[in-house]
């Protein structure tokens, strides 16, 4: 795709194109918290002072999950995600600073001011009925969450043992089983993560 819009004279004036490559399985909060990174990083390395107008007009395009992606850089998440795991307010949740640290930059975030517009390529805005499929069920299995995840959570847990469900809160949702669909009484990253 990015042959056939280089060989637009246009295009290729008007436009320089940055890949982003993510881990496919890591839970989409954070997926989205490290290409938020590598945007940050990228604007202090071309336009470290906000200086250059062209960095400011940012346009992302995401195909499938890297449209869900590309979207969290343009939404407030407010308490929406952090919504799914508890009732208690993350301001109220005890735990060791890093930790608590370490799972805000994944479950709450601003619109990047440089991103303009998002333009999505057979994004899953809705879920996917593959999710619930056997090749959905069987590619989650396979998907190993780090072990740096793992511990944050079970040391939240342990901090705050009557705010979270035990069994549900021991992992964050792979990728795959995000895009579960969307039902009306169903907890989603997707329905939470809209606007």
């Amino acid at each position: 795709m990015i042959n056939e819009l280089l060989n637009d004279a246009t295009v290729q004036q008007k436009y320089q194109f940055m890949l982003y490559m993510y881990p496919t399985g890591v839970p989409v909060p954070i997926a989205a918290s490290m290409l938020r990174e590598s945007l940050r990083q990228a604007e202090r390395m071309y336009s470290p002072d906000g200086g250059d107008p062209a960095f400011g007009q940012m346009v992302l395009l995401g195909h499938s999950m890297g449209g869900l992606l590309s979207h969290a850089m343009v939404v407030d998440s407010e308490e929406k995600l952090w919504q799914l795991n508890t009732d208690r307010r993350f301001k109220d949740i005890s735990g060791p600073r890093e930790v608590l640290g370490k799972l805000e930059t994944y479950f709450f975030f601003k619109p990047l001011p440089f991103v303009r517009r998002v333009v999505f390529l057979a994004t899953p805005h809705r879920g996917s009925e593959l999710s619930r499929g056997v090749v959905g069920r069987v590619s989650s299995g396979l998907i190993t969450e780090a072990d740096q995840i793992t511990d944050l959570l079970a040391q939240l847990v342990k901090d705050n043992p009557d705010d979270f469900d035990r069994r549900r809160f021991r992992r964050l949702p792979t990728s795959i089983e995000t895009l579960e669909p969307i039902t009306p009484n169903s907890p989603s990253v997707l329905r939470r993560s809209r606007r």
